[in-house]
């Protein structure tokens, strides 16, 4: 859809790790919302629990609590901010600038879809 095949492992498994959070820790509806503007892909997940988030402090024989070390690591750089209804802990990842620059291939461009800018149904 937006070119960012680089990208793409990294984002589904951070993306499953802030879904899986929501979902298990909040019990609130979720709702994720992407956007690409290069070279920048952002990734949100909005919930309506109004608790922040924070890393834990795992050790090796921890069967959980690596989910946002894992963001840490691997994003570009997270974060979280209260809204309205709750809250959204979001994650950047860089495309790659021969992506993110909106060449050409093969007559299909890179860059974001005005259409999918905005959630429809969006909690914040």
């Amino acid at each position: 859809m937006w070119d960012c095949e680089d990208v793409e492992e990294v984002a589904t498994l951070l993306t499953s790790e802030l879904v899986t959070n929501a979902v298990v820790h909040t019990a609130s509806a979720v709702a994720l919302r992407m956007q690409f503007d290069p070279p920048t892909l952002l990734t949100e997940v909005h919930d309506t629990a109004p608790s922040l988030p924070e890393p834990l402090a795992v050790t090796p024989w921890s069967s959980h609590g690596r989910g946002l070390s894992l963001i840490e690591a691997l994003s570009r750089r997270w974060g979280t901010r209260k809204t309205r209804l709750g809250k959204v802990v979001w994650f950047e990842l860089e495309v790659a600038p021969t992506r993110a620059a909106g060449v050409d291939h093969g007559g299909l461009r890179s860059g974001p879809r005005p259409e999918l800018a905005k959630p429809r149904n969006e909690l914040s």
